[in-house]
């Protein structure tokens, strides 16, 4: 009996590694570990060496990992029960869930500083999920539907439209000319933002039996989780070229309703429980192939993407997975940017989806930046706001668009610069 026992600990701990970490074109390549005492953490945004947490009662997390082996605590926000959060630039746009909308400065990431808010009021309304794009930002508002709210001005942001056709929003997606808020119930609401001054809805597609995510890889090409208890969890890919009839492309089936995804390029990433992150091909989107999973005895909290990098919380750590193959997009190490004249370039170039346009402004002017096909049709405002000498980045995301050549034409100070953009897919 006591050899038997001694075989059955060997074994065991022999299996040890193998639970502790099971993969396929992934490796964590760096982590931290993290004092987090939460209720659910499932939101994470990037920019520039950043990452920023949701972290629930904690408010805000702040960590640096532009040593992807090596990522370090920066600071923590507190005082807020943040829901989700997005950056843009110089400025992260915070959900409060009791509050509203709140926006600090990062400049300087281990010092942000409250510029603005939006408050939101009324029973039992609670701010759920947020997408700021191109000057606006978009409030899911849980019991209420959509608020806009423009933010060009992040000291004062103000009132512009309001959706609530729909009461219920469980997480909001812009891409090009519209806005996707998953609605948590039958519906996919859409709006038009081709004048976000004046948004006006599209449709209020009933696609699943409970449609609580939603991402977006071409204008009409839609992916929606989609919650059919008791068995029945996953993600549809659906064609809503024509909003009277829309038609499923394909279905990747996952093994549990707690699961969140995001589109990378022509990836899609999703947390399936304890069967961990998993990577899907969908190039081809009527043929979803499986590419890659990292699995940990452990659910994933939550994730965000860029490049090749998953960034992803685990109770109590955070983790920098690294995915073999899936393209990557790097910042430079040392951007070269003349003194003596304003310059506007994109980096990587070529890309494949995500990039970033950097420029250069010597004096201060009212800059506007808007991004162009190549048959000269315009596509959308990449910014329109007040400048102050200095270097900014803008990302520049072209998931919704088709490989090809794109232009960036930025306006100053009566003078106009182009830049030529190369997407690969």
């Amino acid at each position: 009996m006591r050899n038997i026992f001694l075989v059955l600990l060997v074994l065991f701990l022999f299996c040890i590694p193998t639970l502790a970490q099971d993969s396929l074109n992934v490796q964590r390549i760096g982590d931290l570990e993290l004092d987090l005492e939460i209720g659910s953490l499932e939101e994470l945004a990037y920019s520039d060496g950043y990452v920023y947490i949701a972290a629930d009662w904690q408010g805000i997390i702040v960590i640096d990992v532009s040593d992807p082996t090596s990522p370090s605590l920066v600071t923590t926000i507190e005082s807020m029960h943040t829901t989700d959060v997005d950056v843009c630039g110089n400025y992260l746009f915070v959900a409060d869930q009791y509050t509203g909308l709140i926006i600090f400065d990062i400049s300087n990431p281990a010092a942000p500083s409250e510029v603005g808010r939006y408050e939101i009021s009324g029973q039992d309304m609670e701010l759920e999920t947020l997408a700021e794009h191109n000057g606006y930002a978009y409030l899911g508002v849980d019991g209420y539907g959509v608020v806009t709210v423009n933010v060009n001005d992040p000291s004062s942001p103000t009132f512009v439209y309001e959706y609530t056709e729909n009461d219920h929003a469980s997480e909001i997606v812009t891409c090009g000319n519209c806005m996707y808020n998953a609605t948590g119930s039958v519906y996919l609401c859409i709006l038009d933002i081709s004048d976000p001054d004046n948004p006006s809805p599209d449709c209020l597609l009933p696609i699943a039996t409970v449609c609580g995510w939603v991402d977006v890889q071409q204008e009409n090409l839609v992916y929606t989780g989609v919650l059919n208890p008791p068995s029945d969890f996953g993600i549809r890919a659906i064609d809503i070229t024509d909003r009277e009839a829309p038609v499923e492309v394909s279905f990747i089936a996952l093994s549990t309703y707690n699961f969140h995804f995001q589109l990378n390029g022509n990836y899609l990433v999703a947390n399936d429980g304890m069967n961990g992150i998993r990577i899907f091909d969908i190039s081809n989107p009527s043929s979803p192939s499986e590419y890659g999973y990292f699995i940990e005895p452990r659910d994933s909290g939550g994730f965000t993407t860029w490049g090749n990098l998953i960034y992803t919380i685990y109770d109590d750590y955070f983790a920098i997975l690294q995915v073999e193959g899936m393209t990557e997009i790097r910042d430079p190490v040392s951007p070269t940017i003349p003194a003596e004249y304003t310059l506007m370039s994109v980096y990587p170039n070529p890309f494949n989806s995500l990039a970033r346009v950097q420029f250069n402004l010597q004096t201060s002017s009212m800059v506007t930046i808007h991004l162009y096909n190549n048959n000269g049709r315009f596509l959308e405002q990449l910014l329109n706001t007040s400048c102050q000498p200095g270097v900014y980045t803008i990302p520049l995301d072209c998931r919704c668009y088709s490989s090809g050549v794109y232009y960036i034409r930025m306006k100053y100070d009566g003078q106009e610069v182009i830049s030529r953009a190369f997407l690969v897919r």
